[in-house]
């Protein structure tokens, strides 16, 4: 849910990054993730909260948003890549 230059400065290993605002027109490409626990994050939470949102209202079944978001992991001296 992060901008390019957000996701290059640093992102958590093995995330996929879709940014925001193209969230809906790429829903058809993770469909097959329905099942799947799904984890977003952004940077302080506003727009991980509306693609949570987003994604439950097309069919996703377990989304978990990631706590205090991506601000916290760095702060907290978490790995990134």
């Amino acid at each position: 849910m992060r901008t390019a230059q957000e996701n290059e400065a640093g992102h958590i290993a093995g995330a996929v990054n879709i940014h925001f605002g193209e969230l809906e027109a790429r829903i058809d490409e993770i469909s097959a993730l329905k099942k799947s626990v799904i984890v977003v994050y952004c940077e302080r939470g506003i727009r991980a909260n509306i693609a949570e949102a987003t994604l439950r209202e097309a069919g996703f079944e377990s989304i978990v948003h990631l706590q205090d978001d991506i601000f916290a992991w760095r702060k907290n001296g978490l790995p990134l890549e």
